[in-house]
């Protein structure tokens, strides 16, 4: 382990992303790892479905990814105190304000019916 890091053991070319900015190196690590070795195999969808919660991921577009990737990281990093910043910043132009600004609602499950 001598000057080794834990990716070293993943087959990850790094001559293509060694110029990127240290975010987006961080952001593709997480969509070769993360992605399909615990939300989009077949544990991750156990996971939920055992939890009856139905997972879908509608920001993994292709396109939608590809045009992200190519955002500067700045703009990524703004709004850091407020969730989404971007998403938000796009949400304005299409919906009205008080739901493109709206408080992050928590998911919570009808657990009163479940007892009777």
């Amino acid at each position: 382990m001598h000057g080794e890091t834990a990716y070293d053991q993943l087959e990850f070319d790094t001559t293509r992303t060694s110029r990127w900015h240290p975010l987006n190196q961080s952001l593709y690590m997480g969509y070769k790892t993360q992605l399909p070795g615990l939300l989009l195999n077949h544990r991750g969808d156990r996971a939920s479905m055992a939890n009856s919660v139905e997972t879908r991921y509608p920001f993994l577009d292709e396109s939608l990814i590809e045009l992200c990737c190519r955002i500067d990281p700045r703009w990524k990093l703004r709004g850091l105190s407020r969730d989404k910043y971007l998403l938000r910043l796009a949400a304005r132009r299409l919906l009205p304000k008080h739901l493109a600004e709206r408080r992050k609602a928590m998911f919570r499950a009808p657990f009163a019916n479940t007892l009777l």
